[in-house]
């Protein structure tokens, strides 16, 4: 499974519109749904002033790899503990990811 992080990100000036930021999570929901795989989780920026981020786990990235491609997701460091997150969709064990980075 791949280790790394993957966000979609926007310019907030450029921000898609909000249905298609939308769209995104519901996309990755459905994507998750009745799998039981541990630390899939979607976060977003708690801050939206300069842009709109969207976080996947490495798991996460695993599932969705087609839709962060389609909109132009890159590598990325995990944001657990460098920039305020909220977790938008996750499997059941979320926290751990949190939690497990909270000290790096």
């Amino acid at each position: 499974m791949p280790q790394d992080w993957y966000k979609i990100s926007q310019p907030a000036d450029k921000h898609f519109s909000s249905n298609q930021w939308i769209a995104i999570g519901r996309k990755f929901m459905i994507l998750t749904l009745g799998r039981r795989i541990p630390d899939v989780a979607l976060f977003c920026n708690d801050d939206h002033s300069t842009t709109y981020d969207y976080y996947f786990s490495p798991a996460a990235a695993a599932i969705a790899q087609e839709l962060i491609a389609r909109y132009a997701g890159t590598r990325c460091e995990s944001p657990i503990g460098v920039v305020a997150v909220s977790p938008l969709v996750s499997t059941h064990s979320w926290e751990s990811i949190f939690f497990r980075n909270s000290s790096k």
